[in-house]
């Protein structure tokens, strides 16, 4: 009688470490399968910031290249402004649109620097994101 209740309490307890493996498995693929999903949408989302970064990259040389020749536009403004500065107190007309142009480059500068700046942050962020995620992944390998 007591041999078979201990052939059937190890029948249990290998049917119940078979049930856990069984259960620790399902859990650990589920977590790999929610972590290869988050890197699937993290890594779409490096993309985009780096479609934006080439965007950025485009638009800087534009303006780069319409700042040049505006400011090659600049020895005619001021030969008129010489010209037209004896006895006048403000700055004529051409030399004004000039400058306020020139201030819009400038402005215009200043905000791509800035969402570069910030383009380069959520990169970082996110190339920092899908790293820890990898190794993650790799660590659920050794999951008994």
């Amino acid at each position: 009688m007591n041999n078979q209740r201990y052939a059937s309490n190890q029948q249990n307890n290998y049917q119940r470490n078979g049930n856990n493996r069984y259960q620790q498995y399902n859990r650990t693929q589920a977590r790999k399968d929610q972590l290869e999903r988050e890197l699937h949408w993290l890594e779409r989302d490096l993309l985009s910031i780096d479609a934006q970064i080439d965007t950025l990259g485009e638009k800087g040389k534009l303006l780069e290249d319409a700042k040049n020749t505006h400011m090659q536009s600049i020895p005619w403004a001021i030969a008129q402004v010489a010209l037209s500065t004896l006895g006048v107190r403000y700055l004529p007309p051409v030399a004004r649109s000039w400058y306020f142009k020139y201030q819009q480059y400038l402005r215009a500068e200043e905000a791509l620097k800035q969402h570069a700046v910030n383009l380069y942050y959520k990169r970082e962020a996110l190339a920092s994101q899908i790293e820890h995620i990898e190794i993650m992944i790799d660590m659920l390998q050794f999951e008994p």
